[in-house]
């Protein structure tokens, strides 16, 4: 199991990084829209790996002021039992 991410990219798009776990992208749309960020991700499916899935998408946190579009499987929950 993958991320992928397929877009028009031209010279401006700045992939960051991507790794098993996401794909982080900053997309300047050079009109009035301006910058954007999108990152998708796919959060641990294990018990004990969550809790790395969510501090990992906490250091992607920058203090750049863009809007930020996150999207993916963050596997939260997984179970019935797991609903609080």
């Amino acid at each position: 199991m993958g991320l992928k991410l397929t877009q028009r990219v031209q010279e401006e798009d700045n992939v960051w990084y991507g790794n098993k776990r996401y794909i982080d992208v900053m997309i300047d749309e050079n009109d009035s829209s301006g910058k954007w960020r999108f990152t998708g991700f796919y959060g641990s499916p294990y018990e004990n790996n969550k809790s790395n899935s969510w501090a990992e998408l906490r250091n992607l946190y920058i203090e750049e002021r863009v809007p930020w579009f996150v999207c993916g499987d963050f596997n939260e929950i997984m179970y019935g039992f797991e609903k609080k």
